[in-house]
């Protein structure tokens, strides 16, 4: 049985580690290969006795996406939502879900907020507590202090072929009538 890792206490030595070694703040300003290669020497230099998978586990938080890796690749999840580190929820087929993980720390969880505002050219302050924009296949939507106690970030998958309105029907949405009427009204340009 293998021992239970403190990824928090993890975090923080790897945190430490960066700084100490003072490449990380430049690394990641230039970013790409130079900041995750510095991320990769810090873990390894302090997690000596974790598996792979937890080494690769540790480098997601600091570089990539954290616990929404396997969310982003399944093509069935269209919408998520990260309320808050350790609240992440998702909807794969019409079913709304909590994800099992969450990120490992407030520090982890932040650092991919700000990743994901700058890869989506956003950001928010005081005076602008909401933002979006695109990232990847999904909008994004955030919203953050003084409206919310931490980053809120909601992630939907945009559709490759946009959604028929007789699909919808088909699925509930509308009445056979209800559709009719709304094609009318679009068609004549009411709102």
């Amino acid at each position: 049985m293998s021992a239970v890792v403190d990824y928090e206490k993890l975090v923080v030595d790897i945190s430490k580690n960066v700084e100490q070694n003072r490449q990380f703040h430049s690394a990641s300003l230039i970013g790409g290969a130079e900041s995750v290669s510095v991320v990769h020497a810090a873990i390894e230099t302090v997690s000596k006795d974790l598996s792979p998978e937890q080494k690769r586990r540790l480098e997601s938080e600091f570089v990539a996406e954290g616990p929404l890796r396997d969310l982003l690749a399944d093509t069935d999840v269209v919408e998520i939502m990260i309320v808050t580190k350790n609240e992440i929820w998702f909807e794969k087929s019409g079913t709304l879900s909590r994800l099992d993980e969450g990120f490992l720390s407030e520090l982890t969880f932040n650092n991919f907020f700000h990743r994901l505002c700058d890869d989506c050219k956003i950001q928010t302050n005081f005076e602008s507590p909401f933002a979006n924009g695109f990232w990847r296949s999904f909008r994004v939507h955030v919203s953050a202090p003084p409206v919310t106690p931490q980053p809120v970030i909601t992630l939907r998958r945009l559709k490759e072929i946009p959604i028929r309105l007789e699909e919808m029907q088909g699925k509930g949405w509308c009445s056979v009538e209800e559709l009719l009427q709304l094609r009318a009204a679009v068609q004549s340009k009411k709102n």
